[in-house]
């Protein structure tokens, strides 16, 4: 019986030991964890009212009178010495917020009274420290057109936490940043302080921007919906390739043309070479603004008197052509073109079922075969209430659309270059054509290589080899070298542009390859025939018949009979590896990217 009894008492006091133990482990956890913790926090608490006592006691003169309140941050107190060592969070050791911590002084009933807000880490102090909230009128974010003046829509309501609802007119608002006479993006601030001193500062952002429709209606010819302006400058830039506006159409949207020649093409390869090949090298966010549109398909027979186009294609496309009616109709009294100076070009306008008119409309020209390879202005029109970001519209700082612009980084790749974009490289400018399959970036130079003129070959019969020592293929990759680094090009497998008959777009050539660092441009290519003043080689030959081509002075492309005893300056195509990066510039022909790699 006593045996039972001790074994019941043993279990008692066993599991009174166990109660003890578990409420120890509780109490220390608490301690450790919750009360340890709130005790050093309350220390680093009172270490602030200490301190900011002393600022005060210090500065005397800063002390509040009346109903205003001074405030000193944690930071002034540790760059003033007031307090000997950083306080730190008691879970973590992380510093406390030193900007955000502060102290604060008020007179009340004749007395002075300090108050403390401490952030460290999850611990913060029991003492109002929000600024109130404002809600405004309207957007936080709004677009307003340039020259447009801008009147606030003000403050909906300010509600704070401690004080309630606070008058909208306690709230300061500042607009002298706002510049509606210039594109950018300003900022209104909104600034109010609670009864305890806490402020909030909250941000409108303005947009200036400016809509293109508007800015051509303003200068727009209501006749013949011709944009005439107040002087030659008004263009826009789409990527890297500068247009230049040709009026508004019928259903505001704003036809553009190109203002310098983009390719060479046969004119029965003009349709394909614009919408495939030429509209796929444009980015994404410059495709958003084109629009689908039905473009002038009319025959004529007096090109010289017609000013109106009467029938289109019933296919929509998204490039075309200047018509002879928008030629004729931008024509100015000194006869000169708001289109600018185009040379001998197609137009959307065939005069017979064979024959094209060409912008020069001189007879000789209404003759020439289909298979005549012209420079061609591609021509786009651009959706109405299209925003314009920056620019003032001459050609030094031209029309940009929203969401158009990307100047590439320091470090970022070539190959997120866009489409004319500038290149600095070797002493010499060049352009971005595109990116290749492979992510290395096709470039074509912006001049030509100086004094350095070659004919193509010293055969009878032309060919084009980068083996043949006399050859220009040969040169180009040997000679030349020392005039061009090479080092950030990649070796290209490409095939020879020698064409079994007429040398045409979509022409067949004849299929061989060779694979080299430095290549000869081709006219059907993006800005093969944007050189001005200067004779060049083309890779396009014909070893048939025996027929060359090239570049002229005057931006007529020659593909004639060759002699060997011509010769011609040289223009180079590299294709830049995939490695390659920016070091700076901003892609344009003032400052150009210069690469790396």
């Amino acid at each position: 019986m006593n045996s039972k009894s001790n074994d019941k008492d043993l279990d008692k006091k066993s599991k009174n030991i166990k109660i003890i133990i578990i409420v120890v482990v509780i109490l220390l956890i608490i301690w450790f964890l919750i009360a340890s913790p709130l005790l050093k926090f309350k220390k680093a608490e009172e270490k602030v009212r200490e301190a900011t006592k002393r600022y005060y006691e210090i500065n005397n003169s800063l002390l509040p009178t009346g109903e205003k309140i001074r405030t000193v941050t944690l930071q002034k107190l540790y760059d003033k010495d007031l307090i000997s060592e950083d306080l730190r969070s008691p879970y973590t050791s992380k510093e406390c917020d030193s900007k955000l911590s502060w102290g604060k002084v008020r007179k009340e009933d004749n007395k002075y009274k300090y108050y403390v807000y401490l952030k460290c880490g999850i611990l913060s102090s029991k003492v109002d420290h929000k600024g109130p909230e404002i809600t405004l009128n309207g957007n936080d974010i709004i677009t307003i057109e340039k020259g447009d003046k801008y009147k606030d829509l003000g403050v909906k309501s300010v509600v704070d936490d401690t004080d309630g609802n606070i008058k909208t007119s306690e709230v300061t608002i500042d607009t002298s940043k706002v510049n509606t006479n210039k594109n950018g993006t300003y900022e209104v601030t909104y600034k109010v302080r609670d009864s305890f001193n806490n402020e909030t500062i909250k941000i409108r952002t303005v947009k200036v921007e400016q809509v293109l429709d508007k800015i051509v209606k303003k200068e727009t010819k209501k006749t013949n919906n011709v944009y005439k302006g107040t002087n030659e400058n008004n263009y826009i830039k789409l990527d890297g390739i500068l247009f230049k506006i040709v009026g508004l159409n019928d259903d505001e949207t704003v036809k553009v043309v190109s203002t310098d020649p983009l390719a060479a093409v046969d004119y029965n390869s003009v349709d394909e070479w614009l919408n495939d090949y030429f509209y796929n090298k444009l980015s994404d966010s410059a495709k958003e603004y084109i629009v689908d549109s039905k473009w002038c398909d009319e025959k004529i027979s007096n090109p010289k008197d017609y000013t109106k186009c009467n029938s289109y294609a019933r296919k929509k496309k998204k490039v075309g052509l200047l018509s002879v009616a928008d030629i004729n109709n931008s024509k100015s009294s000194d006869d000169s073109y708001n289109v600018g100076s185009l040379s001998k070009t197609w137009t959307s306008n065939p005069a017979s079922t064979e024959k094209t008119i060409t912008f020069g409309m001189e007879e000789k020209y209404l003759k020439e075969s289909n298979n005549l390879n012209l420079v061609i202005y591609p021509v786009l029109n651009i959706k109405k209430d299209s925003y314009i970001t920056t620019g003032n519209g001459n050609t030094d700082n031209p029309y940009v659309l929203k969401g158009n612009v990307n100047t590439l980084k320091t470090g970022d790749s070539i190959s997120n270059a866009k489409s004319g974009d500038y290149i600095s490289y070797s002493g010499y400018n060049w352009r971005v054509i595109g990116k290749e399959e492979d992510n290395t970036t096709k470039i074509i130079m912006d001049d030509v290589v100086e004094e350095y003129d070659s004919n193509y070959t010293n055969k009878t019969k032309i060919n084009y080899s980068t083996s043949e020592k006399e050859n220009i293929g040969y040169k180009l990759n040997n000679e030349l070298t020392s005039n061009i680094k090479t080092t950030l090009f990649k070796k290209e497998k490409i095939e020879t542009l020698n064409y079994n008959k007429n040398i045409s777009y979509n022409g067949k050539i004849a299929n061989k390859t060779y694979t080299s660092k430095l290549h000869l441009p081709n006219m059907y290519d993006l800005f093969g025939t944007s050189v001005t003043d200067t004779n060049y080689w083309y890779q396009n030959h014909s070893t048939d018949s025996n027929i060359s081509c090239a570049m002229s002075l005057n931006k007529n492309i020659y593909c004639g009979k060759y002699n060997k005893e011509s010769e011609f300056e040289i223009r180079v195509v590299g294709y830049l590896n995939k490695n390659v990066i920016v070091k700076n510039g901003k892609g344009t022909i003032s400052e150009p990217y210069t690469i790396t790699n």
